[in-house]
Parts: C-alpha cells; sequence; structure tokens
C-alpha cells in the first residue's frame, strides 16, 4: 500500500483596526485542524483521496498521511472523498469538528480496504447425439448448484481471489466430459477467469452387457429412480409352487433384497426410491397382491390382504405422483377375463370403472399426465388399447389377431404399443412383433423387422425407444427406424432405464443386461 504525506498551511489572516481615542482591536486567532487518514485492508491501491474544508475546493491527501488545515474558530465539516468502492470508512466519510481560537482540533479517518471479487466465465460445448434434454449443473467450490445449457455459458460473480474449484454435473450417463472436470482454477481481484467444458454424448446404448443376477428366476420386470439404483423383480419355481424375489442394485451389483412364497411378481414402478410398488398375484391361490417398499422395507398394502380380490391379478403398475398411481390386470368372470384397474389417490385404493362391452385383460399402464393414461391388453382375439381421459376409460383402438403387451411414451403425441400378431397361413400359424404408434390424431402400424413376440417397451425420449423381447431381442428406434440386436437366447419380459446411457433388459432364467454408452 502505497503511503504519501501531504502538509496544507493555510495563513494567518490578523485584522488591525484604530478607531479615535480607542483601543486597538485585534482579530480572533485562527485554529488548526490535524487530519490523519490511516488506511488498512487488502485489495488493490486505493491511491490518493481527496480532503475538502467546508466550501473550500479540495485537496489531496494520501491513503496514509497526516496534513494540517488553519481554520477560524467555529463549527466546520471535513470531508473525505475518492473512496474506491472496495473501501470503507469508519464512521463514513463526512465528520463535524468544532475549532477553539488558537487550538487544534484532531480528525481522524479510519479506512479499511477488501479484496475486489472475482469472477469465473464457464461456456459448455456439446457435440453428438441424444444430447442431455435437461441440460447440466454447474458447481463452484460449495456454493449452490446453478444450471447452465449444453450449449451454454455462465458467469458465476463474487469469487475471493485465489484457487476456486469448478465442475459440471448433472451429465446424462450417455454423455462424457471430455476436458478435465473439475477443474482448477485462479480467480484474481475484479478480472473473470474463463473455463470451457467440451462434451461429447453418443447416441443411447451403444452395446448390452450381461450382468450377474444371483438367481436363475425368471425376471418379469425392472424400474429405476435414475440415482444409480435399480430394482428388479421376479419368480422361481420351488417344490411348492413359485417363489416370488425382488433384486436390488446399487454399488454395481444386484443382491436379494426379498422373497414370498406364492407369489408372481409381474410389474414394479415407484414414484421415488422411498415409494415403489410392486403389483402381481398368488400363484395357488390367486388373489391380487401390491407391495409397498418405504426405502427400507416391503409389506403388503393393507387393501389388499382381503378376500374380494380373489380371482384377480395386476400385471401392471405406474403413476404420476406418490399420489395418482394406476395397477391395471385381469378378474376372471366364469370362463373369462374382464379388466382390472384399481388407482390409488394417496388415501387408498380403489377399483375404477370400465364401462361398455370392451372388457380386456389388461397388461401394461402408462401414461403422460394424471388425465392420459393409456392401458393396454387383449379381448378374446383382439389387441385393445383403453385411455382414461381423467373421467373415464374406454377403447381408442382395437386390432384383430394382435395380443398388446406393453405401452410407453414420449409424451401426449408419441405413444407406442407393443406386441405380437397371429396369423394362420396355409392351416399353419405364424408370430410376428408389432408396434402400434399414436402421433396425436392416430394409431398406425410401424415398419419393423423381421422379429418374434415383443413384450415390454421404454425409452428416455421419442428418439431413443427400446423394446424388447423374445430369444434375446432388443429394438432400439432412432426416431427414424427401428435396428435390432440379440444378446443370448433367453426371452427378455422387461425394460427400464436410469437415463439413455444406462438402461437394464430382464427376462428369464435371472438375465440381467445392462445398456452402457
Amino acid at each position: 500500500m502505497r503511503s504519501r504525506t501531504f502538509s496544507i498551511v493555510a495563513g494567518a489572516v490578523v485584522w488591525s483596526l484604530s478607531g479615535c481615542g480607542g483601543d486597538d482591536l485585534v482579530a480572533p486567532r485562527p485554529g488548526q485542524i490535524r487530519v490523519s487518514v490511516a488506511t488498512t485492508g487488502a485489495g488493490p491501491d486505493p491511491g490518493a483521496y481527496t480532503l475538502a474544508l467546508d466550501e473550500q475546493p479540495p485537496v489531496p491527501i494520501g491513503p496514509t498521511a497526516t496534513i494540517a488545515v488553519d481554520a477560524d474558530a467555529g463549527e466546520h465539516t471535513l470531508a473525505l472523498g475518492g473512496v474506491p468502492e472496495h473501501c470503507t470508512v469508519e464512521g463514513g466519510t463526512t465528520r463535524t469538528v468544532s475549532v477553539a481560537e488558537g487550538a487544534t482540533a484532531e480528525v481522524a479517518f479510519a479506512v479499511t480496504c477488501t479484496p475486489i471479487p472475482g469472477s469465473v466465465s464457464v461456456t459448455v460445448a456439446t457435440v453428438g447425439s441424444l444430447l442431455d434434454a435437461d441440460g447440466y449443473l454447474l458447481l463452484v467450490d460449495d456454493r449452490q448448484p446453478e444450471p447452465i445449457g449444453v450449449n451454454g455459458g455462465l458467469t458465476v460473480e463474487g469469487l475471493a481471489p485465489g484457487a476456486h474449484s469448478v465442475r459440471l454435473d448433472g451429465v446424462a450417463a450417455n454423455c462424457l466430459v471430455e476436458s478435465d472436470n473439475p477443474v482448477a482454477v485462479e480467480v484474481t481481484e475484479d478480472h473473470a477467469a474463463a473455463v470451457a467444458f467440451a462434451v461429447t454424448c453418443h447416441a443411447g446404448v451403444e452395446r448390452w452387457v450381461p450382468v450377474a443376477s444371483g438367481t436363475s428366476a425368471d425376471l418379469t420386470s425392472v424400474w429405476s429412480p435414475n440415482d444409480g439404483t435399480a430394482i428388479a423383480i421376479g419368480e422361481r419355481g420351488t417344490r411348492a409352487g413359485v417363489q416370488g424375489l425382488i433384486l436390488g442394485y446399487a454399488n454395481g451389483s444386484w443382491t436379494p433384497q426379498y422373497q414370498e412364497d406364492d407369489l408372481r411378481p409381474r410389474a414394479v414402478w415407484g414414484s421415488a426410491p422411498d415409494d415403489v410398488y410392486l403389483v402381481g398375484y398368488g400363484f395357488l391361490a390367486e388373489a391380487a397382491r401390491i407391495l409397498h417398499y418405504d426405502g427400507r422395507s416391503w409389506s403388503t398394502v393393507a387393501d389388499f390382504d382381503r378376500e374380494d380380490v380373489s380371482g384377480m391379478g395386476l400385471e401392471s403398475v405406474w403413476g404420476t405422483s406418490a399420489r395418482d398411481v394406476f395397477a391395471v390386470g385381469f378378474e376372471d368372470v366364469g370362463p373369462f377375463r374382464v379388466s382390472a384397474i384399481w388407482h390409488f389417490d394417496g388415501g387408498g385404493w380403489l377399483r375404477m370403472e370400465v364401462p361398455g362391452p370392451v372388457q380386456p385383460e389388461l397388461t401394461d399402464v402408462w401414461g403422460s399426465g394424471a388425465g392420459d393414461v393409456y392401458a393396454v391388453g387383449r379381448d378374446e382375439a383382439a389387441g385393445v388399447v383403453l385411455r382414461y381421459d381423467g373421467a373415464r376409460w374406454a377403447p381408442v383402438l382395437e386390432v384383430d389377431g394382435v395380443l398388446f403387451n406393453g405401452v410407453w411414451g414420449s409424451g401426449p403425441d408419441d405413444v407406442f404399443a407393443v406386441g405380437f400378431l397371429v396369423e394362420e397361413r396355409d392351416d399353419q400359424f405364424f408370430v410376428s412383433g408389432v408396434i402400434w404408434h399414436f402421433d396425436g390424431s392416430a394409431w398406425s402400424p410401424m415398419e419393423l423387422p423381421d422379429v418374434g413376440v415383443l413384450y415390454e417397451v421404454w425409452g428416455t425420449s421419442g428418439s431413443d425407444v427400446y423394446v424388447v423381447g423374445e430369444e434375446g431381442l432388443i429394438l432400439r428406434y432412432d426416431g427414424t427406424v427401428w435396428e435390432p440386436t440379440r444378446v443370448g437366447r433367453e426371452n427378455l419380459l422387461g425394460v427400464w432405464g436410469g437415463g439413455p446411457g444406462e438402461v437394464f433388459a430382464v427376462g428369464n432364467n435371472g438375465t440381467i443386461l445392462r445398456g452402457e454408452p
């Protein structure tokens, strides 16, 4: 810090007056003001200040200096000017001082300076396909994360000079930060340090890797809350009949979480890691079952521990939130099976009416919102799609010879229903996979390669959709065409993922495949 001393002395003015026959009169003697300035702290050198006495022109004074100013007896005002923004003056920049005749008044200004904050200017450039739709999060040190676009910029201000850590977070599993992450950056006073992140995204799953499940059970469904964990369910034969099994995925491995005799788990879904539902039914005593996971343990939902759900089975579960959940399946009525739809509103499970003559046995449910829910299934020899508009269920598609197994969509105008078609030709029956698509106005069949039975569908977007089927079949839709892949020979019954780069497919004989970018 520079230190300068300026000495300013005003000449004394003495007035001598003479009167006839009178005594000499002498003007009052002026006093003096001694002004000291002391500047401490850090930051850029503030340079010289200014000091103004009353209405007189200001004079310079150093950041650490003392000057003396002559002043008449009486009240005066001193103002310290030119103090930079990163410095503060204790008690303010203005002082009122009383000067006595012939005396010296002392005035002190204590100035404290702090470093001028710097900033970090961050840019992100993302290339590839299937970019992260919700962008990223930028973290500087332990500050609150701030959103930043996949191709965007953000300046974080108010950073103390020195070393800082800058990290890009919230990057989808199919995207890779090519540059260092986090980045160590040195911030200087009143300057912006530049940081650039380069990200490359891959088009979803590039390869499917078998993962050890530790079981030979037939796995029917899988669900992930997109936090690095997942749940898979299934059943295995025992001497007494069937045993239901629940597996949990964490830290890269699958481990048993729950098992129960005489339970056929069919589907799993949750609104959060501590709010997960499993639906199914009994094997020996057919009755609908719903189990709930609270993040610690599984337990039977009370509404489904009663006699009036016998002869009923639940095949799928899905919801918009913890207080809006749908479970669908069938009820045996004589030799026929009719629709069974249950709804949870946060207080309890109630059965929903399916009006009209079309009462399909339902296999799957999905929706884009509480007033746009689809359930698919079969009614004798026809595939049926039901839609719930928030008030009632009604059929929106019936296709002879088709049996629908799964439904999923990226939005209200992009819905996929998958299954298979049975055709008789020359006294022989042929089975081929089918996918019907709803574009917001009409349903139509999609062009597919020659494939067999399709069981389930799930995706991250309308251009990254996965369908699993018999004999290790996986179809991926990129928004234009369906491309087939086969991994092993086991039937794949369920598919779900935590994002574009981490998708799980499950199936017979304990099969679990992990899709990686």
